[in-house]
């Protein structure tokens, strides 16, 4: 009999390049069991969340909260900039601090140095914002309004043509706003 899991896996190309990928497993423990030593080829984590779907949903899940953490950084980043501050040394310091993770490094490394190939392109971004904010419902206890936020600011990065850049590219959207 075949059994059925979804898999998303969470990594950039590097990542995916030297199979250090993590995966989001949903399916049953024996079907992920039988499966782990394939998945382990690719990846260096392997994640069981649940029954199927929820590596999908655990995937939305951390796209979704590093979207947002990506969206707010790129507003701060402007912000200080207009405000007319050392953006790197502020960041600098900013990124030795408990409060960053090591992905918001990786993006404030990006913005900084203004590389934006595309790892994980806005659209993609905007797209998987669609559908988180489609999976928590339109009733107001689900509203996620800091996850629809984000979805504009993604959706305005991709209409201002700046789809195909990677996520922090997100940057770029702010260079000819006013206010934050």
């Amino acid at each position: 009999g075949a059994s059925f899991l979804d898999a998303p896996v969470v990594g950039s190309r590097p990542a995916a390049e030297s199979g250090a990928l993590a995966f989001l497993v949903g399916g049953s423990a024996e079907a992920v069991e039988r499966a782990r030593p394939v998945l382990a080829v690719m990846g260096s984590a392997i994640h069981h969340v649940g029954p199927t779907p929820a590596g999908a949903i655990a995937k939305l899940v951390a796209n979704t909260l590093f979207g947002v953490q990506v969206a707010t950084l790129a507003e701060l980043i402007s912000t200080a900039r207009r405000a007319g501050v050392d953006v790197p040394r502020t960041f600098d310091a900013v990124g030795a601090l408990p409060v960053a993770s090591p992905a918001l490094k990786g993006a404030l490394a990006s913005m900084l140095a203004e590389r934006f190939d595309p790892m994980f392109p806005i659209a993609l971004v905007a797209k998987d914002f669609d559908y988180a904010v489609a999976l928590a419902g339109d009733t107001p206890e689900r509203a996620m309004p800091l996850a629809r936020a984000a979805q504009a600011v993604f959706h305005d990065a991709r209409r201002r043509g700046l789809g195909d850049l990677n996520i922090t590219g997100v940057l770029e959207a702010y260079a000819d706003r006013t206010t934050p």
